[in-house]
């Protein structure tokens, strides 16, 4: 496989990386099995954040897919697509970190640098 598509596979695990720490965060409370997002709407302080950080990484996961997916199609030198891909997946656990640890302005910087990221891959392939 080519590093666009390990990095897609990668981009599509990362939210479910991201609901560790939600579950984490409802042990607690018990496991509700028969509406598990409700309980979610329960959630205060760090388990509060864990559940939108969660929610924020599905959100990310597609637009990813799709950038690397795009590198694959136009071969995008190697070197650039695991080098920015990296730094995304970094920037985007660096995100999950900062939004749980309440640290609002790393968020902010780590969710920037991700999407440069990407915007950087973007911008190799137009290139070609």
């Amino acid at each position: 496989m080519t590093p666009g598509l390990w990095l897609a596979v990668v981009a599509v695990v990362l939210p479910y990386v991201a609901h560790l720490p939600v579950i984490a965060a409802r042990i607690p409370l018990g496991y509700e099995r028969r509406h598990p997002r409700d309980q979610s709407t329960q959630l205060t302080g760090w388990g509060a954040r864990a559940w939108a950080a969660e929610q924020n990484a599905f959100e990310a996961a597609l637009p990813a897919v799709v950038v690397f997916f795009i590198t694959h199609l136009t071969a995008v030198e190697p070197v650039w697509v695991w080098g920015l891909g990296l730094a995304w997946t970094v920037c985007r656990l660096g995100h999950l970190a900062a939004y749980v640890g309440n640290r609002a302005s790393l968020r902010s910087t780590m969710f920037g640098l991700a999407n440069l990221c990407l915007g950087g891959l973007l911008v190799l392939a137009a290139l070609g």
